[in-house]
């Protein structure tokens, strides 16, 4: 009892580190303007406030300095010298997140369904049953409607009703040598149509088609995929045209070119508008605005998939987690100042077949896809052993939300309403990149 009453009090003290500090400066600042004071001031007010003040104003100080400066010295080695504990699985991890305070909507995928729960394991219901493996879901940008992409059909589903109807499905393969695949989902700003990609190969063609479906009507339109395209499609904010990117490497002078190509919906024929000279495939969007060219990339917040791994170590409300290079869980609550929580144990290296998703000597790191939730207060992850767990980093408590894994779990946010970063998208990614730096991942195609 008496060491977890200390572990909490040296856990609130590390939080407010910089406030310590900064108390700490402005005590001596403090001081040396009583210091100044008593010099201006006539010989019988020195003698006066030297009598009263001299033993209370200098022991004092020094005893609070002392006590202050050596609080934060232990809250440094406390926080970055002294080894911390490794987590207990499951021991220092409850089973359930009823403790909680936050009724925020996390959905996921399990295995053919899509279901929702809320952060404090209450209200788990199902969105969405179906007859095979489900691949990703998109939230429309008024939250009225869903894509849910399986491995052959992609779905719309009404929020409010759970009604849905097949928008599109490969059907058929055609034999043993021709594949095909749906990708590329992306909803438009006014949450009217979106747009989607639908790629058939075999060992002796390929076809690309893109496709723009329409709520109003229910009807959609077909394009050719065109050639070169290095970049995934993106609606403009208006949401009346769709741009990708294209590397022309015809002669030497073209090969640092990247050029800007818009569809317009009028016409739905590809047409060049811009080249950027950039030694990347990948273009900052300040470049592309710049140019009058304004994309609605705020919609990546809303896609999520089985596969596709996102983070978030930065808080809506500058709040910083993250697992640093010994693999102590820290958290920065206010500007510089590092918590260490607990130490992260590593797994040994995949097996020879297995998919390797980090390369760190010592194994890998069992904490993946680590994200703050919209309120900025708790932080939802992934445990390679236990599934989806939430933490609380104020207080350094874990709680199992989900005895599942994969990189799944969402949530709806009003995207008109959430501050978000600049730096969050700072590029417009290579075709089939998942992330780019200081960006926020992007669905491969």
């Amino acid at each position: 009892m008496i060491e977890s009453t200390f572990n909490e009090i040296v856990l609130l003290l590390s939080r407010h580190f910089e406030v310590i500090m900064a108390f700490n400066i402005g005590l001596g600042v403090y001081y040396v303007i009583i210091l100044i004071f008593l010099k201006l001031t006539d010989r019988s007010l020195r003698n006066y406030l030297k009598n009263a003040l001299e033993n209370v104003l200098h022991a004092s100080f020094f005893i609070a300095q002392f006590m202050i400066v050596a609080l934060m010295v232990y809250l440094y080695w406390y926080n970055y010298v002294k080894p911390a504990e490794y987590l207990a699985i499951p021991g220092d991890i409850s089973l359930h997140t009823f403790w909680v305070k936050s009724h925020q909507e996390i959905f996921f995928i399990d295995g053919n369904d899509l279901l929702v729960t809320q952060a404090n394991g209450e209200g788990r219901d199902y969105v969405f049953e179906g007859s095979e493996p489900l691949k990703e879901y998109h939230f429309s940008p008024d939250g009225k409607y869903m894509l849910i992409l399986t491995g052959k059909r992609l779905i719309l589903l009404e929020r409010q009703t759970k009604q849905w109807r097949e928008i599109d499905g490969l059907g058929s393969s055609g034999g043993e040598n021709q594949k095909a695949v749906i990708s590329g989902v992306r909803w438009a700003k006014d949450s009217q149509k979106f747009c989607y990609e639908i790629s058939r190969w075999s060992s002796v063609s390929s076809q690309d088609s893109i496709f723009i479906y329409f709520l109003v009507d229910q009807t959609k339109k077909a394009i050719q995929s065109p050639a070169r395209r290095i970049s995934s499609l993106y609606w403009d904010e208006e949401g009346q045209n769709l741009y990708y990117l294209r590397h022309e490497t015809e002669g030497l002078a073209s090969i640092n070119q990247v050029k800007v190509v818009r569809i317009p919906l009028a016409t739905l024929i590809p047409e060049m508008v811009t080249e950027i000279p950039y030694d990347q495939a990948s273009v900052p969007l300040d470049n592309l605005e710049m140019r009058g060219i304004r994309l609605f990339v705020k919609g990546d917040l809303l896609a999520f998939g089985a596969t596709a791994e996102k983070e978030q170590l930065v808080s809506v409300k500058g709040r910083q987690i993250g697992i640093d290079t010994d693999d102590n869980f820290y958290f920065i609550n206010e500007k510089w100042f590092r918590q260490r929580l607990f130490k992260v144990r590593r797994r040994p290296r995949p097996q020879e077949g297995e998919i390797k998703r980090h390369q760190y000597d010592g194994g890998e790191l069992t904490f993946t896809n680590i994200r703050w939730l919209p309120d900025g207060r708790y932080v939802v992850m992934q445990q390679f052993d236990l599934g989806v767990l939430i933490l609380d980093p104020f207080k350094n408590k874990l709680g199992q939300l989900l005895e599942k894994r994969g990189h799944s779990y969402g949530w709806f946010i009003d995207i008109d309403r959430y501050t978000i970063p600049d730096t969050y998208f700072e590029n417009l990614p290579e075709e089939g990149q998942n992330k780019t730096k200081r960006s926020l991942s992007f669905l491969p195609r």
